[in-house]
């Protein structure tokens, strides 16, 4: 990918791998994708299902952004140093440009990951959203910057 942002969401429930449940012959049949033909059709095998994804999917469809939501049960475990900008009822959204916690840093450090400064991320966006122009909807736009914090 050159360029471009994302949003995470963060739920719970039960999770499985069910590849295992399909019969020999359907994963014998599938490809390295996990699609199978089935006549004139075809299936795709998802090896892991459960409400975990489901909720994550559903959570991640409830704000247009590049933001970070966290299911409601979630949040109350929440280290120190998280910023929420959103809090209703089912989900938080938190400020993943301005949150500064130690447990990100010991992970980056492990990981060898370069952390951008607070003004190099937010003048990615800016410029992810100047390069990106009309095709953005305006409410992607208004909440990135609004519930990340970023001064316009």
């Amino acid at each position: 990918m050159a360029g471009g942002m994302s949003k995470s969401a963060i739920s719970q429930g039960e999770f499985a791998d069910i590849k295992g449940c399909y019969p020999d012959v359907i994963r014998s049949n599938a490809d390295a994708s996990g699609t199978v033909r089935l006549g004139r059709g075809l299936m795709r095998i998802f090896p892991v299902m459960g409400i975990a994804l489901i909720n994550t999917y559903r959570l991640s469809n409830r704000e247009s952004g590049s933001l970070l939501l966290v299911d409601t049960d979630l949040s109350k475990q929440l280290p120190q140093g998280v910023i929420l900008t959103k809090s209703i009822s089912e989900y938080k959204v938190v400020d993943w440009i301005h949150t500064d916690m130690p447990e990100i840093d010991e992970i980056r450090q492990g990981a060898g990951i370069k952390m951008s400064s607070v003004a190099e991320l937010e003048d990615i966006v800016r410029q992810y959203i100047a390069s990106a122009g009309p095709s953005l909807p305006q409410a992607w736009i208004q909440n990135t910057l609004l519930l990340n914090n970023c001064k316009s």
